[in-house]
């Protein structure tokens, strides 16, 4: 399933190299993987179009579901700023974000968000860890619903 949440002609922020020269994207789509009942992958942040994909047709892109890819994508974007400022690549960064459910009313009780960012140093984890405490969604939320974050330099 694609997704266009914008105008297919809206003009588009392009990424460029050093030399001010547009990147070539050959993948022009969000990336979200419903891995789960309560399990979703993200990547390709940049883009503005959203590519939906499931493990099993029994899975589906839901309101639920949104909200939390909607975190993933406002942590990304506080830390695509961290990663200008400390000159480190955030285009491959990836997510894996896990939900549990509180009753009596039906709500969030914690979301577990792992951040891979093969690129960043060591000695920028715990740093980009507070950073992704930031993002406006998490902060709206953070006093109702549990957020573990947890973030690694290796491959996912």
């Amino acid at each position: 399933m694609v997704f266009r949440p914008w105008a297919p002609n809206a003009p588009s922020a392009t990424a460029r190299n050093a030399n001010n020269v547009p990147k070539v994207k050959l993948d022009l789509f969000m990336k979200i993987k419903l891995s789960g009942d309560r399990q979703l992958e993200l990547s390709r942040f940049e883009e503005e179009e959203l590519d939906i994909t499931s493990k099993s047709p029994a899975l589906y892109f839901s309101a639920l579901a949104m909200f939390v890819a909607s975190l993933g994508r406002c942590t990304y974007a506080t830390l695509a700023v961290y990663g200008d400022r400390q000159d480190i690549d955030p285009e491959n960064i990836r997510m894996k974000l896990t939900w549990q459910f509180a009753e009596n009313p039906t709500r969030y009780e914690k979301i577990v968000m792992d951040i891979f960012w093969e690129q960043l140093p060591d000695s920028r984890i715990k740093a980009a860890q507070r950073v992704a405490h930031h993002c406006t969604i998490h902060n709206t939320i953070h006093d109702c619903v549990e957020i573990e974050t947890n973030v690694f330099n290796v491959p996912r």
